[in-house]
């Protein structure tokens, strides 16, 4: 077993929603979406989501564009998960797959039960996979077979055949990103903000403003297509009025279908730009107040 990665708990490498500290691994669910614009805490994301997947006994698997396998080597490398095939961590050339499976996602899809039925065979609690857009790229250069594939790893995540970790960057990648959003809006981790689907509640967390807010609207509109009406912002500090306009036009939205948006736990400053912008209410829209303080 590869040296697990020196953490220290207090130390979070860039600013943003703080899911990416030192010993946190990333995701809350098995199909994790990181959009981050810093490559250093990129990395560290990555190297600590490896850590608590092989503290899980899961066999990981690192999809890699050819032109960066010396720097997937020296990151694992540095972080003291060393890469001895056969064993727990292993690259996978994402080029080699996609001439195997011709760039489509059924052969693809098929691989990876093969390689998860594999894992646990082999011992392994499970198989883990780790990839970014630059690897989707020589994977197929179809943007519909891309789609499909990560919709199948969807379904493989929810059927429990493998936990993934998909990474974007928010301007290199930015034509990607409203499907692939969409997509991953259950479990999205982005550079100031986060969001999660729990309870049948979408939650946010960190900042939104003008940076970010489009991303947000794909999250949000995807978790209001499959039927959320509740969402959460008891940990967003922040909401410039980018984002306010963002919730006041799903609600418009949902009001033109006798349908109303509900956003609970609002902090008083929060509740103050949307009473800025929208007077003194919206059709279709409910704000319910944040409590005082336990």
């Amino acid at each position: 077993m590869p040296r697990m990665p020196d953490r220290d708990p207090g130390r979070t490498p860039d600013s943003g929603s703080g899911r990416a500290t030192a010993g946190v691994a990333p995701g809350t669910s098995p199909h994790t979406m990181l959009v981050y614009s810093s490559t250093r805490r990129d990395d560290v994301a990555v190297t600590t989501w490896i850590g608590a997947a092989l503290e899980r006994g899961e066999k990981v698997f690192l999809r890699h564009a050819p032109a960066e396998d010396r720097r997937v080597m020296r990151l694992l490398d540095d972080s003291g998960l060393a890469v001895r095939e056969p064993g727990p961590v292993e690259l996978m050339d994402a080029a080699a797959v996609g001439r195997r499976c011709r760039g489509r996602r059924v052969p693809l899809r098929e691989l990876h039960v093969e390689l998860a039925d594999q894992a646990v065979r082999d011992g392994y609690t499970g198989m883990a996979m780790v990839s970014n857009a630059a690897a989707n790229a020589v994977l197929t250069a179809d943007r519909e077979e891309l789609v499909g594939h990560e919709q199948d790893l969807e379904w493989l995540a929810a059927e429990g055949r493998l936990r993934a970790l998909c990474r974007y960057h928010p301007r290199t990648e930015e034509a990607l990103l409203p499907g692939m959003l969409a997509l991953h809006h259950r479990d999205v981790d982005d550079d100031i903000w986060a969001a999660s689907v729990d309870g049948g509640q979408l939650r946010l967390r960190g900042e939104i403003d003008a940076s970010n807010a489009d991303r947000v609207a794909h999250v949000l509109d995807a978790g209001l297509a499959e039927g959320v009406r509740v969402v959460s912002l008891a940990e967003l500090q922040f909401c410039a009025v980018a984002g306010v306009r963002v919730f006041l036009a799903a609600a418009d939205r949902l009001a033109s279908r006798d349908g109303e948006l509900v956003l609970v736990d609002v902090d008083p400053l929060v509740a103050r730009n949307f009473a800025i912008t929208a007077g003194d209410g919206r059709r279709g829209l409910r704000l319910v107040p944040r409590g005082p303080a336990q």
